[in-house]
């Protein structure tokens, strides 16, 4: 029996009521890293530093000493979202997938097979990004991708749900501040719907409740409530 605890988003006690960028690094560094701790401070820290640098006048001087020290050993932000761009595209199709996995679902379209939603999913992301392009078969993706990704799948399918499947050009990674308390209803309602449903022919649900990365229990957020447009697989 594993009774390991279920990985928890490390957001502070007022994100929702008082949401600040830094909530929103935390998010962003564990859609990109979710398996390396020590990358993740990185990015957090990174963050921390370009928060502090674009809003002086909102930090108390208590802090600059705290952050002088930070600084010391912060990498530029610029470096390490460079480091993180394939991880993005890998993040989105893995999101894609699983939004698609369970509007299908829940639109009773249970023919489409997985091959088809990642053969879409690749397409789609390879229009509407920038840079190298990421080749995929289901083979890559059940094998290296998913893996990699698939605890914070719930995540990326609530940035591609809220962005119109990427399609927007003003979206923002991955929220605006002031839609954080909708993002995370979202994601919610994605991480409950795809630890509940079994596609055709599968042996078990698409996400494992053990693994998959938690909302604070104090935060008491609320799974939004999902609708999905009828739509043919590409």
């Amino acid at each position: 029996m594993n009774d390991a605890q279920p990985p928890i988003l490390e957001l502070r006690s007022d994100a929702l009521r008082d949401p600040c960028h830094l909530d929103l690094a935390e998010i962003e560094a564990r859609m990109h890293f979710p398996d390396s701790a020590e990358k993740r401070i990185r990015y957090y820290r990174a963050a921390l530093i370009e928060f502090a640098a674009q809003n002086q006048e909102h930090i108390p001087d208590g802090m600059w000493r705290e952050l002088f020290f930070i600084s010391r050993d912060a990498s530029p932000i610029g470096d390490i979202q460079k480091e993180s761009e394939d991880l993005f595209k890998k993040g989105a199709i893995v999101g894609l997938v699983l939004h698609n996995q369970i509007a299908y679902a829940c639109l009773g379209q249970s023919s489409i097979t997985k091959g088809q939603l990642i053969s879409e999913a690749t397409k789609l992301i390879k229009k509407t990004s920038t840079g190298g392009l990421i080749r995929t078969s289901p083979k890559t993706f059940n094998n290296d991708i998913w893996p990699m990704f698939h605890s914070v799948a719930h995540l990326w399918a609530a940035w591609i749900g809220a962005n119109a499947l990427v399609a927007r050009s003003d979206s923002v990674f991955p929220c605006r501040l002031d839609a954080l308390p909708s993002f995370l209803a979202d994601a919610e309602a994605y991480r409950i719907k795809g630890e509940t449903t079994r596609p055709r022919q599968a042996t078990a649900n698409i996400l494992d409740h053990a693994e998959t990365v938690k909302l604070p229990a104090e935060l008491r957020v609320a799974p939004s409530e999902l609708t999905f447009e009828p739509r043919t697989a590409a």
